[in-house]
């Protein structure tokens, strides 16, 4: 899918079937995170399974939701980000071999405990199409068993329930469906799927590529070490602006040194400090625009192109 409302009709199209519903618990760390097959009778399959599809219609229905590939990440907050990038985390196969309901061990309390708990993968299934969840597992989540909790039995009568209780709730980190991934959280995705090794791999390329352009002063070695987060480097990579050449780039950074705060010298952009580095990044993310009408330049961090 390569738009919201597409992807909007498919869950619709899926949800509207008879659904089958499985639910697997993540053990581990990723990559090497191993799910195990809960055993749901049926009644908490039918609860689970209406319960989550009616929390992701929810969802879908706000119009503010929009999609876009990954590599184009800015800093829009409701957005779902389509995965697009050839390398891809390991657990990525993992959670495939869910969706095509592969054989996984079936959850035991004699030989896992719910305490060590890392993740929740949710697959819901019509005749012909499937989707995954994957959700992040908090320890807020459970209640366990020697919390007293009491759960009201008849009219009058208080019980004490005295075993473990996993709380499923809506909401998802990162969909797949027809091949293609889904992510809800960025933030939430580079911490659980180990995205670093791959963030750094497009790193290393972005200084590789800027420096063969010779468009920088880097004495300092700032853009050399690149401290800067992963989002950022994902949009520079992709950037527009390193397809323009040099001299109208130079050209460009010395009509507006005072709005863009970066200085022109013996033909380089010169980084001198944290904050040169961090004005040279809007600039590689064409971050800096000006308004045809008004001729007023405007500082953007999310920005959606318009058709001619």
């Amino acid at each position: 899918m390569n738009t919201i409302n597409e992807l909007r009709s498919a869950l619709q199209a899926l949800f509207k079937s008879g659904l089958n519903m499985q639910l697997y618990l993540g053990y581990g760390k990723s990559p090497v995170r191993k799910y195990f097959l809960a055993d749901l009778d049926e009644a908490a399959t039918n609860e689970v399974c209406s319960a989550y599809v009616a929390g992701v219609n929810n969802l879908m229905k706000d119009e503010d939701l929009s999609m876009m590939e990954l590599s184009q990440i800015d800093s829009r907050q409701s957005v779902l980000y389509k995965y697009d990038f050839a390398d891809s985390p390991t657990e990525f196969d993992v959670l495939k071999k869910i969706a095509l309901a592969d054989e996984h061990d079936v959850y035991s309390f004699e030989t896992n405990n719910l305490e060590h708990l890392e993740s929740i993968a949710i697959r819901i299934s019509s005749h012909d199409k499937t989707v995954v969840f994957f959700k992040r597992f908090y320890p807020v989540l459970l209640v366990k068993r020697d919390t007293t909790m009491l759960v009201l039995n008849d009219a009058k009568r208080f019980t004490q329930i005295k075993q473990d209780v996993l709380r499923v709730t809506n909401g998802f980190d990162l969909m797949l469906i027809d091949d293609d991934f889904y992510i809800r959280d960025f933030k939430k995705f580079e911490d659980t799927f180990g995205f670093t090794e791959i963030a750094e791999t497009k790193k290393q390329a972005l200084v590789t590529e800027v420096l063969g352009l010779n468009l920088i002063n880097d004495s300092k070695g700032l853009f050399t070490k690149l401290n800067v987060s992963n989002r950022e480097v994902i949009r520079a990579q992709s950037s527009p602006v390193l397809k323009v050449p040099k001299d109208d780039i130079l050209k460009f950074v010395s009509s507006k040194e005072k709005q863009l705060k970066l200085k022109v010298k013996d033909g380089q952009i010169v980084l001198s400090s944290k904050e040169s580095l961090r004005r040279f990044m809007k600039l590689l993310n064409d971050d800096i625009l000006t308004s045809e009408l008004t001729h007023i330049d405007y500082e953007t961090l999310a920005k959606d192109k318009l058709q001619t």
